[in-house]
Formats: C-alpha cells, sequence, structure tokens
C-alpha cells in the first residue's frame, strides 16, 4: 500500500501519518484505554474483536490514532502553537526555547488540542487511514478490515445520495414557503391591511 493512503489532515491543516510500526504496536498495548472499551486486548497478537470495537467506538478509535502520532505531536501541535504564540520575526532558538516551555506546561491537554481539531470531515478521513494502517500491518486481518473500510464508504455514498435527492425537493419547498409569505404580504399591501399593521406597531 501506498504511505499516503494511511495519512490524513486535520482541520487546521496539519497532515498526520498513521503507518503502524512494532514499535508503535508495543506503545499501544502500554497504553491504557479502559475508560473508552471494556475488551481486554493485545494489539501485537490482536482478536477480531478489536477490530469490530475500533469500528464501531469512535473514541477508542481516536485514542488510538492518539497514540500512533505520538511522535508527530511536537511538529505538528506544540511547533504550531509556538509559532502561533511568537511575534514575527522570530528565529529559530526563539522557537526552540519556546517549544520547551509548552513540552514542561503540564496544564496543557495535548491530546484535547490535537481532538479539538477534528471536525467531521477529518474525523472520518482519520477513521479511513486508520483501518488502512491496520490492514497495512496486519495482512492475516487485510479483508476483514477492508470490509469495514467499504461498508464505511458506502454509507457516505449511500448519504451523500440521499441529500443529492432530497436537495431539489427542499429547494421547492423553500421556494413554496418563500412565493406564500410574499404572495401574503402582496395581498395585504393591495388591501391596505399592511399599512395598517405597519403603523399599529
Amino acid at each position: 500500500m501506498e504511505s499516503s493512503e494511511f495519512k490524513f489532515t486535520d482541520m487546521k491543516g496539519c497532515e498526520w501519518d498513521l503507518k503502524i510500526t512494532l514499535l508503535t504496536a508495543q506503545r499501544i498495548d502500554k497504553a491504557d484505554f479502559s475508560e473508552l472499551t471494556s475488551i481486554a486486548f493485545s494489539f501485537v497478537n490482536p482478536e477480531k474483536d478489536l477490530f469490530s470495537e475500533i469500528f464501531i467506538n469512535t473514541p477508542f478509535a481516536m485514542a488510538l490514532v492518539w497514540v500512533i502520532i505520538q511522535d508527530q505531536v511536537e511538529n505538528n501541535l506544540i511547533r504550531y502553537q509556538a509559532k502561533r504564540l511568537l511575534n514575527e520575526p522570530f528565529g529559530e532558538k526563539r522557537l526552540e526555547d519556546k517549544i520547551k516551555e509548552l513540552q514542561s506546561d503540564t496544564d496543557i491537554d495535548w491530546e484535547l488540542e490535537f481532538i479539538n481539531r477534528l471536525d467531521g470531515d477529518s474525523l472520518e478521513a482519520a477513521r479511513q487511514a486508520l483501518l488502512l494502517a491496520l490492514s497495512d500491518f496486519f495482512p492475516l486481518h487485510r479483508i476483514v478490515l477492508l470490509k469495514f473500510l467499504h461498508q464505511i464508504q458506502k454509507t457516505k455514498k449511500m448519504t451523500d445520495l440521499e441529500m443529492e435527492n432530497l436537495m431539489p425537493l427542499l429547494e421547492k419547498q423553500v421556494e413554496s414557503q418563500v412565493k406564500e409569505v410574499f404572495d401574503d404580504a402582496r395581498k395585504k399591501l393591495e388591501g391596505g391591511e399592511l399599512l395598517q399593521e405597519v403603523g399599529g406597531t
């Protein structure tokens, strides 16, 4: 698979790479997901129920994403925040000092900062990139994972098609309501009722 398939862009324009390596898998196994899922799992040696949980449990899936991107946080989040806080122009040393300051600030929840960058489109892109990254790392489970991905894409297409079919009906309904309001106003104006209503207010 192309490495670009494992990437997605958040609403701030930062690109994240969800490519999974053995080191990433070990990091996931050391993380605590007990507040987000009731299943016990080994990421290195997974059972199929793990993939089902990732598919249906979005908070758990995004927590996995957060662990995967740990080595990208400094460049995409902390460096971004440091540049935003510093006044232009600033040198590289001043930028690095600001980055270190932010890294040591325990009051900043960087995971929350990341989640706050996910809107509907980027969340969906992250889910699809995660499933592709999983299918790349787990070739024995690739068929199952790609079926999950196909289901997501199929659901999205159906939703888009439904909205496409619904739009003309909505437009006609709005057009009819607007025409009704204008016709009513015109009749009242012709009968002098509208002027009386305006004069009475």
